[in-house]
């Protein structure tokens, strides 16, 4: 390198130029990708919302209420993060808070509050990073409650059907 920046004493400057432009990509999609995981948990929670109403159309409660179930605790342990971050801030920053998690768009607000790099307020409990760390972990937590499931797997039903009804219709070893 040394030699290249002595023959070609450009050379070092473009160098630079290219690191720096390298740089500034990287942190552009960075950006993008807070801002897509925001739109794709966003959306995952209105899919969860249509299969409620699926289920109930069809006739399968039993999945319907896990379904609600998993919505219900994923929507109150984020509004107990929310809470607990604001709530030395005040009862409207609070109301604001939880109205933002009540409409369902708290992944893209914590995406656009890290993205913009806005800083830690003085009476908050922890910053915004942490915070959309904390609010993705308790979207993840209800998800172990969907892999439930009130009726038998269809591998078993598939085992059942298989299995000959009489002992004597075994095959002789």
């Amino acid at each position: 390198m040394a030699e290249l920046s002595k023959r070609f004493p450009c050379f070092k400057i473009a160098l630079e130029n290219l690191s720096r432009r390298i740089l500034a990509d990287k942190q552009i999609w960075a950006k993008v990708k807070f801002f897509v995981a925001a739109a794709l948990s966003m959306i995952d929670m209105f899919t969860d919302a249509l299969m409620v109403f699926e289920f109930m159309r069809v006739e399968k409660t039993g999945f319907a209420l896990i379904m609600m179930g998993s919505i219900f605790v994923n929507l109150g342990l984020q509004l107990g993060v929310a809470i607990f971050q604001n709530f030395k801030l005040g009862w409207r920053k609070v109301l604001k808070e939880v109205l933002i998690v009540l409409i369902c768009i708290k992944p893209s607000v914590d995406a656009f509050r890290v993205a913009s790099g806005t800083e830690i307020v003085e009476d908050q409990m922890f910053d915004p990073e942490t915070e959309m760390t904390y609010t993705e972990g308790t979207r993840r937590v209800p998800s172990y409650s969907q892999r439930l499931s009130p009726e038998p797997s269809c591998r078993w039903l598939r085992l059942r059907a298989r299995a000959p009804k009489h002992p004597q219709m075994l095959p002789s070893v």
